[in-house]
């Protein structure tokens, strides 16, 4: 892979994240996850190490569905865009609900594999607890714990993998049966491992440069303006905070799934070009509007 193709990946992407509907939608989408994670954020005040650890993360799972399925209709408005045909916003919403459902059930299995390694994580702090036998065995308990955080990290790590190449391929393909999407991952992966990467880690050191500084910012006006020991009262003015947080935020999230399409449809398109016959054509029917596409078959079948 060749750096202008992604630096005109990048900026084509970044171009698109910006419109008032396609923010409207992002922004939307944001505020979900953030009344999720303040819910539990509230429910977890009081409680011990192991209920405050719980509810810390699994917000993010519960965001990681919401977004699987978010990310399907903003790659469909993306790829709608690139193509240059005229849609309705209100239409390719109604015709993504049933890809997004199907991209967001591929969450709940990672939410699932948190709740046991939370469980299996609070079983280890409650033997550790035991009296005399607790702190003899304290050293394998603490190898354990270890691997079991360890493994939580590793899960966050394939979840942000997941919401990158997950969802393109539910939105760009024609089928979504599990074997072909399995299929087409696998073959993505094994012929452009390290340009997918590129693809992943560009979306990824944008997207988290922007969050870091919003969350550098949270964390000032925390520690400067949330000066009431009341708790709840604290959370309010989290709530308030969240606001400019998620609007600022909106366009990151739309260049990061607008990224991913092209990579997606990079791999395709490369794909192609190794699988056509020697001197054929290219056939980037995903980078071609429709009229082109019949204006072409047209022309292929004249009779002279």
């Amino acid at each position: 892979m060749e750096i202008k193709n992604l630096k005109l990946a990048v900026t084509r992407a970044w171009v698109h994240s910006f419109g008032y509907k396609r923010l409207a939608f992002c922004l939307s989408t944001l505020a979900l996850c953030i009344a999720v994670t303040l819910f539990f954020r509230v429910l977890g005040l009081g409680g011990n190490r192991w209920v405050s650890f719980f509810l810390t993360l699994f917000p993010c799972f519960l965001s990681f569905i919401f977004l699987l399925g978010g990310g399907v209709f903003l790659i469909r408005l993306y790829h709608h865009e690139i193509k240059g045909v005229s849609f309705s916003f209100k239409q390719i919403l109604w015709d993504s609900k049933e890809r997004m459902v199907l991209s967001a059930a591929y969450g709940i299995p990672f939410a699932l594999v948190y709740i046991f390694l939370a469980v299996v994580l609070g079983a280890f702090l409650l033997f550790h607890k035991i009296p005399l036998l607790g702190p003899l065995l304290n050293p394998l308990f603490t190898m354990t714990v270890f691997l079991v955080v360890l493994s939580l990290f590793f899960v966050l790590i394939a979840v942000a993998g997941i919401l990158f190449f997950l969802p393109p391929l539910f939105a760009l393909r024609s089928d979504v049966d599990k074997k072909a999407i399995f299929i087409s991952c696998k073959e993505k992966f094994k012929r452009h491992l390290f340009s997918q990467l590129l693809f992943f880690i560009s979306s990824c050191a944008i997207s988290f440069c922007v969050f870091f500084l919003l969350m550098l910012a949270y964390i000032f006006t925390e520690a400067l303006f949330f000066t009431s020991e009341n708790l709840v009262l604290n959370t309010f003015s989290t709530i308030f905070v969240m606001v400019p947080f998620a609007v600022f935020l909106s366009p990151t999230l739309a260049f990061f799934f607008n990224l991913a399409a092209e990579a997606h449809v990079w791999s395709v398109l490369e794909n192609e070009k190794r699988d056509e016959p020697p001197g054929g054509e290219k056939r980037d029917h995903y980078l071609r509007s429709p009229e082109q596409v019949v204006s072409q078959e047209r022309h292929a079948t004249k009779v002279p």
